[in-house]
């Protein structure tokens, strides 16, 4: 199978884009049958002036000039049900390479109708996306942590450890603190490997080198890890009221 990208109003920008639309008649009967073509157009502003280039399929880029194939056939899905007969949807779908894109950039899909005497109602459906980058204006600032709850640092193993007890962290992100003590009552849990969603109180952890131990101390929580950690294992350490 060929990887999807992922979203649905933003398109991961790496593998195939899947656009799908479900087709009803007036009735609100399933379309099921006609020549539903796929277009897409990439809005351009210059100034207070909009204008429109499409998508030209023969080229695999957009122009505003006149392009050499202006869209491309959908195709309405079928499934086999519990009789093991092949059933209509109304659902049409068009899959292709993400050439010719640009990140950030708005897009319109269009689908339509263009069957001699049209049942789709609509006859056109559009829609938009956003191809890859962020949404809207977010912009990354020194110290943001995206991925993780704020204040959590993400890392993982080091070299192969030979305990539960003691091993080295590497890969921090924020970088770890070189003050004394500063992580000294924090958990560590594990986000993959054989001690996954497993907590440890940290005993010691060495801001500089990255090592860290987790000693027995009579409290719940504290001591070796049940299972030597492979390297590479991921983790995350918390505030200990996390």
């Amino acid at each position: 199978m060929t990887a999807i990208a992922k979203g649905i109003d933003i398109f991961q920008s790496s593998g195939v884009i899947l656009i799908r639309a479900s087709l009803k008649q007036a009735s609100g009967l399933q379309v099921t049958s006609g020549t539903i073509n796929l277009r897409i157009f990439s809005p351009q502003v210059s100034g207070t002036t909009v204008s429109l280039q499409i998508y030209d399929w023969a080229a695999t880029a957009f122009t505003a000039g006149t392009p050499t194939t202006d869209h491309e056939l959908m195709t309405q899905q079928q499934y086999t049900n519990s009789s093991a007969a092949a059933t209509n949807t109304g659902i049409w779908a068009y899959a292709f390479a993400n050439t010719g894109f640009t990140s950030g950039q708005v897009y319109i899909i269009q689908v339509s109708d263009d069957t001699a005497t049209p049942t789709a109602a609509p006859q056109q459906q559009e829609r938009e996306f956003q191809f890859g980058s962020d949404q809207g204006d977010q912009v990354a600032q020194t110290g943001d942590n995206f991925g993780s709850p704020a204040g959590v640092i993400t890392g993982k193993v080091a070299a192969a450890p030979t305990s539960g007890g003691s091993f080295s962290l590497t890969g921090l992100s924020p970088t770890l603190q070189t003050t004394a003590n500063a992580y000294v009552g924090l958990w560590l849990v594990f986000t993959s490997g054989v001690n996954l969603g497993i907590a440890r109180l940290i005993t010691t952890l060495n801001g500089t080198t990255g090592a860290a131990t987790f000693a027995t101390s009579g409290t719940t929580g504290t001591g070796a890890f049940p299972n030597t950690p492979s390297a590479n294992d991921t983790f995350m350490i918390l505030a200990a009221g996390e």
